[in-house]
């Protein structure tokens, strides 16, 4: 019975060790310097002779801006899609309010006609004689 106690305390071990617990785990540090991990994405620091790893902010609180972070090239904000493809809107993103869709003017000026848009097709003007 000892072997199999043997083996299971050395398996126990083993992943215990690949977690992080007992030897094995975050890397010994002197300064900031000794834990650089090469992604973009994380701000790497020596805490107790601890490397930790934080995520970086990527947040711009810019509405019309995807955020987002690649470690190998860092932060992105790339712009949100505000096409709704509907013709009888006005696509556009404000910072603080995010993506609007307003609609447009169908109004021709002429009384002779009446004005109206029709999401697939567009604006129309139609004749009113008959």
């Amino acid at each position: 019975m000892e072997p199999i106690r043997w083996k299971a305390w050395c398996v126990l071990a083993t992943l215990l060790t690949l977690v992080g617990c007992g030897g094995g785990g975050k890397p010994e540090c002197q300064s900031d310097a000794d834990c650089g991990d090469n992604d973009a994405c994380t701000t790497d620091v020596c805490r107790a002779n601890v490397c930790v790893r934080e995520a970086v902010a990527v947040d711009d609180h810019d509405s019309c801006t995807v955020d987002a972070c690649d470690p190998v090239t860092g932060i992105q904000h790339s712009p949100v899609n505000v096409d709704d493809a509907n013709p009888c809107t006005t696509d556009s993103c404000d910072p603080a309010t995010g993506v609007r869709h307003t609609a447009v003017s169908t109004d021709d000026g002429n009384v002779c006609t009446t004005d109206s848009c029709d999401p697939v097709t567009g604006i129309h003007h139609d004749s009113l004689r008959g």
